[in-house]
């Protein structure tokens, strides 16, 4: 009854406006990577706002309504059209020298970043390559062209290297528009987003029969959870598990109802 009920929230705050509609999601951004039609990187723009706290001005990032966040477990998985710098633009964490024998664990963190940014360049080929539109085509020539193995070079991320790397989330802007506004890139998204191969079942919620969501999106500001979200349905123990079935496919969720009742209490 509280999944229920908390789906009719859900559908009750899209209806005001108050949240984002199924497959997208508010996301905190601080950066916007602003390219021209090219693909060329030309300027890194903050987005962050002033916000008053007790007697101190603190900048916090803005939030947007961006295809909602993939849920990040063993492996690399990227989001699209928005991320953190390592996804991005291949940018390593930063490493203290004092704790880096001979230069092997900067290595390693370079490339990891290149990993990951081949990940999200793959997922960008992936829905972008069928779009005509100018902002998906300088995209695709973004991810083509950045040079993955000196990306502290270029001019544009030294001047912003410090805010880059504490891992903040980056998104597109192309010619003085979001990625996320173009209308034939939202719809390469919600065409990916509705597709899913997880096994039919009876959702518990709706009622309907659908695919199964085997991982749940991650509610945030949990008590005690870490920084990235807790799950409040989990079946990650096979202990837990039963008859055989995988993960939560345990207690059968529709990809909509899972994403529903995690964004109400997001909200």
């Amino acid at each position: 009854m509280i999944l229920q009920s908390l789906v009719k929230l859900y559908e009750d705050l899209v209806k005001q406006g108050k949240i984002a509609s199924d497959g997208w999601s508010s996301v905190k951004v601080s950066f916007a990577l602003c390219l021209d039609n090219d693909g060329n990187l030309v300027q890194i723009m903050p987005l962050v706002k002033e916000e008053t706290r007790g007697k101190r001005t603190v900048e916090i990032p803005q939030r947007y309504d961006l295809p909602t966040p993939v849920v990040k477990t063993v492996g690399k998985s990227s989001n699209f059209l928005w991320e953190n710098p390592g996804y991005l633009i291949a940018l390593p964490k930063e490493v203290d020298p004092s704790e880096d024998e001979q230069g092997k664990k900067a290595e390693k963190e370079k490339k990891d970043a290149v990993d990951k940014f081949e990940v999200c360049r793959e997922l960008h080929h992936q829905l972008l390559d069928p779009c005509s539109s100018p902002t998906a085509k300088a995209i695709l020539s973004f991810f083509d062209s950045w040079d993955t193995e000196n990306v502290e070079d270029h001019p544009t991320i030294k001047e912003n290297l410090k805010d880059l790397q504490k891992g903040v989330n980056l998104t597109f802007r192309v010619n003085g528009s979001f990625a996320f506004e173009d209308r034939e890139i939202c719809e390469a998204w919600n065409n990916h987003y509705s597709q899913s191969d997880g096994e039919m079942m009876q959702c518990l919620v709706t009622g309907k029969v659908a695919p199964v969501e085997l991982t749940h999106p991650k509610i945030k500001g949990v008590n005690g959870a870490q920084s990235s979200g807790a799950s409040i349905v989990s079946f990650n123990n096979p202990s837990f598990c039963s008859y055989n079935r995988k993960q939560n496919a345990n207690a059968p969720m529709s990809k909509y109802a899972a994403f529903a009742y995690t964004s109400a209490l997001n909200y």
